[in-house]
């Protein structure tokens, strides 16, 4: 019975033996917490690379949308609490420094390439290019505190991808609270439509006409005497009805102005296909000058 015994604790030991100094699994090497890694296959090295980091960003991705968090925003005068969306794309990631490529393994006419980075490389990276868009948006407020029409453009996309690696920040360092005041700020300003002082510098305008255009021009801005920044109305009737839009920012300084010919007349806005043609006019006017 000992001699039974002894041949089953030899036979374990073997197997321990063989198991450990087998080939790791392929798709699943060991790893070092310091490091954000992905795996991808293709037909060679460099299409094998290239999906390997396309998997490092969807881990990326997975690892932000797990821990997504509420923020708190503010939207038309009131504060609401809202769930981030997070969206980080190849072109995010394209330059990135400290990229290894771990390892590389062939399988049925299959490369494999296992890629990694330190996290503490990525950290610093993000941290980088948050700085950077963060000076974007402070120098578009640098001029005058409210934003005007066309900076408005701007801010909004370039706050949108500054958000982004903000939240992959807070991610990677664990800290939700990073950046939240900023991140309040900015989201108000990108909420909330720049506001223009309206300046009708036409002797006669009809009423019609003005609602139509204060209609279209509310899509895009906020009237209001209280505003810093001036939107100077000049309305023209000669064979059919132009107009000059001409924007100013708070030091009174043009920044944008457009010419919009409306080729209707006076008369024909008596016919309300026309008054929504004026306005289909004006709003596609002002949408292609931004």
């Amino acid at each position: 019975m000992r001699i039974v015994w002894s041949f089953r604790l030899l036979f374990l030991c073997c197997l321990y033996f063989v198991a450990c100094n087998a080939e790791r699994p392929i798709n699943n090497p060991i790893k070092n917490s310091m490091y954000f890694y992905g795996i991808g296959h293709g037909s060679d090295i460099n299409k094998a690379k290239e999906n390997a980091i396309r998997d490092l960003i969807t881990n990326l991705q997975v690892t932000v949308q797990f821990q997504t968090h509420s923020i708190t925003t503010h939207n038309n005068q009131s504060l609401e609490s809202s769930g981030m969306q997070y969206a980080f794309f190849e072109s995010d990631f394209k330059n990135l420094r400290g990229l290894e490529v771990e390892r590389v393994q062939h399988k049925n006419n299959q490369t494999i390439a296992h890629v990694r980075i330190l996290k503490s490389s990525l950290q610093a990276q993000i941290a980088q290019k948050v700085q950077i868009m963060q000076d974007s948006l402070e120098s578009l407020l640098q001029k005058c505190d409210s934003l005007s029409l066309k900076s408005f453009r701007i801010f909004q996309s370039t706050f949108k991808q500054w958000q982004n690696n903000v939240m992959l920040l807070q991610s990677l360092t664990d800290n939700f609270s990073l950046y939240n005041q900023r991140l309040k700020a900015y989201g108000a300003l990108a909420m909330s439509k720049p506001s223009y002082n309206l300046v009708i510098e036409s002797p006669k305008l009809d009423s019609d006409i003005l609602a139509i255009i204060s209609g279209e021009l509310n899509k895009f801005i906020v009237i209001s005497q209280d505003a810093q920044n001036i939107l100077r109305l000049k309305i023209i009737h000669d064979d059919s009805i132009r107009l000059y839009l001409i924007f100013e920012d708070c030091k009174g300084d043009r920044e944008h102005s457009i010419q919009i010919d409306t080729y209707l007349t006076e008369s024909s806005l008596k016919s309300n296909k026309n008054k929504i043609r004026l306005g289909a006019i004006i709003y596609k006017s002002i949408l292609d000058s931004l």
